[in-house]
């Protein structure tokens, strides 16, 4: 006997999967302004604005936007003070997704930050940051 299948399950499947793959694609996107965000604002010396972006777990370690600025000036001078920056490849951690940035400092050298991301309240907030000067010739 022949089974009936109704020729909307394929379909639905199909949709399924590209809207999946169509909200991961958002989600990089939303991190990465998350990003380019917080590195304006470093920038700019808005530690209000940079320590918006950080989980409430970074911000209960800092206590406050200003020793979190400090923290970055001091440990994260490359991202304090970026002379270029590029998105490099979005992956899933163990810890979370996460986003690698490349970036320029200002002096010319090469660094790698991979950045840790946690959803909070339907947004993304930077969970953590992993900085590590690359091999190479200065830029």
């Amino acid at each position: 006997m022949m089974r009936f299948r109704p020729w909307f399950a394929g379909f639905t499947l199909i949709v399924s999967a590209v809207w999946s793959m169509a909200a991961q694609a958002m989600d990089k996107e939303d991190r990465q302004a998350v990003i380019h965000d917080q590195l304006r604002a470093f920038l700019s010396d808005n530690s209000k604005e940079a320590w918006s972006h950080a989980a409430p777990a970074i911000q209960v370690r800092f206590g406050n936007p200003d020793v979190f600025m400090t923290m970055v000036r001091k440990q994260y001078s490359p991202l304090y003070r970026p002379r270029a920056y590029t998105m490099g490849a979005a992956v899933e951690t163990q810890r979370g997704p996460a986003q690698i940035v490349h970036v320029v400092d200002d002096q010319g050298r090469p660094w790698q930050a991979i950045y840790i991301f946690t959803e909070e309240n339907e947004s993304w907030k930077i969970s953590g940051c992993f900085l590590q000067l690359l091999p190479g010739e200065d830029i």
